[in-house]
């Protein structure tokens, strides 16, 4: 779907001035503004479907060495914030080379309604990879315009390059919870930083819209 910018058509129509006169830094600010509800900061977890099911380490050793020690942590967190639930189930695990089997323990993790509420599926901009899954945490809003280029011709198209920075908005009140802040630091750090972003606005048909969309 493209990404529709309006170039602050209101001011446009008063003053009798092109859209390209107008541009200003809170121009651009305001428009990319517009389509950030779109965007969402994607909590990363291991699996992108629920429910999932985790092995249980069963000794100590098996808990240093195991990847599941930390998915079980990371998931424990998001049941303590109340996104998911979580019931204990069991598996037999059926020898290949002996007429043995063994018992093993699972945690079975399910979406809460909170969690299908932030559960999100965004479509991805690259037709090689599949639909982007996961637990928004927040959206974005542009904090400000650091520069813009004067609109410009090129290859019979009005563009102007546009850097700017993004702030997290919309933080969900689970994604402040201090475990699952512990258990994504790198959450928690996206949360608090100031992103640096740059983008290549073209005007089409009086709007301006990213480069990449056309």
């Amino acid at each position: 779907m493209q990404k529709l910018i309006a170039a602050a058509a209101s001011a446009v129509i008063l003053s009798g001035c092109s859209p390209t006169e107008d541009v200003s830094k809170e121009t651009f600010k305001y428009a990319i503004n517009n389509q950030m509800p779109q965007d969402c900061l994607m909590l990363n977890t291991r699996d992108s479907d629920f429910p999932v099911s985790v092995d249980v380490p069963q000794t100590e050793r098996e808990k240093l060495i195991s990847i599941n020690s930390d998915r079980i942590a990371q998931y424990d967190a998001l049941v303590e914030a109340g996104l998911l639930t979580v019931e204990s189930n069991t598996k037999i695990i059926q020898s290949a080379f002996e007429d043995e089997s063994s018992t093993i323990t699972l945690n079975v993790y399910s979406l809460t309604d909170l969690g299908q509420k932030s559960f999100k599926e965004i479509p991805s901009n690259s037709n090689m990879a599949g639909d982007i899954k996961g637990l928004c945490a927040a959206s974005y809003h542009v904090g400000k315009v650091l520069e813009f280029s004067e609109p410009t011709q090129s290859m019979g198209e009005t563009i102007s390059h546009v850097r700017y920075t993004l702030l997290a908005t919309g933080i969900q009140d689970w994604a402040q919870n201090e475990s699952v802040q512990n258990a994504f630091p790198t959450m928690a750090s996206l949360l608090n930083t100031e992103r640096r972003e740059s983008a290549t606005l073209v005007l089409e048909d009086g709007q301006w819209v990213f480069q990449e969309d056309i």
